[in-house]
This record gives structure tokens, C-alpha cells and sequence, in this order.
């Protein structure tokens, strides 16, 4: 593997500053979510918690009021999959600036099961 320079050092994203990366959002419907859990438990990058027996993302980085992690969720639709009561939608898809170029990937839809 190559050494980067200076130009390509400079546009690697940070992933720590909200203006170059936005991680997806879930939305989680608190009067249909039971509580069992399943999403927590399928999310790959750990962005979902339980919150008075209702399930919640993490903050993202720019949101960070306490610090019970920082979500990094990459819109992968496991947990809207998963929850039996169908309480979990995708809402916002990820994105990431200067050096990679996110491609349109179309509608945010669940995976097939």
C-alpha cells in the first residue's frame, strides 16, 4: 500500500465532525415498540438501546447531551427487519463527504427476510 500525501491526508473524513458525516436514522414508534429487545440485540453497530422498556437510538454525535455512546448507524434496516411489531422505519439514510461520494442508493427499504 501506497503512503497518502498532504492532499489526500486533508480529505479523508473525520468521522467525529457532523459536517462531513451524517449517520442514518431510525425511527421508533414508542406506542408500537413491546419491548422485547430484538433490535438491540441485531443492530451491528450498536446504535439502539432500551430506554424505560421502549427501544431508542443512541445520540449522534452532534446530539450528545450524557454520553451512553455515540450512534454510528449505517441504515442497514436490520432491526425494521427483525421487530415483530413492526415499530422500527428507516428514516434518514447515511451520508459522507470529500473523499468518498455517497451514491444514490434509491429508496430506504427494509431487507427481504
Amino acid at each position: 500500500m501506497g503512503r497518502l500525501g498532504l492532499i489526500e491526508k486533508l480529505l479523508l473524513p473525520g468521522y467525529g465532525n457532523v459536517k462531513q458525516v451524517a449517520w442514518a436514522r431510525v425511527t421508533v414508534d414508542t406506542m408500537r415498540c413491546t419491548g422485547c429487545g430484538l433490535c438491540v440485540r441485531a443492530c451491528p453497530a450498536d446504535s439502539i438501546m432500551m430506554t424505560g422498556k421502549k427501544a431508542c437510538m443512541k445520540p449522534h454525535v452532534g446530539d450528545l447531551l450524557g454520553d451512553p455512546g455515540i450512534s454510528q448507524c449505517m441504515g442497514c434496516g436490520d432491526c425494521a427487519a427483525l421487530c415483530p411489531s413492526g415499530a422500527i422505519t428507516l428514516s434518514e439514510p447515511y451520508r459522507w463527504t470529500r473523499f468518498f461520494k455517497t451514491i444514490n442508493r434509491g429508496e430506504l427499504v427494509s431487507p427481504r427476510l
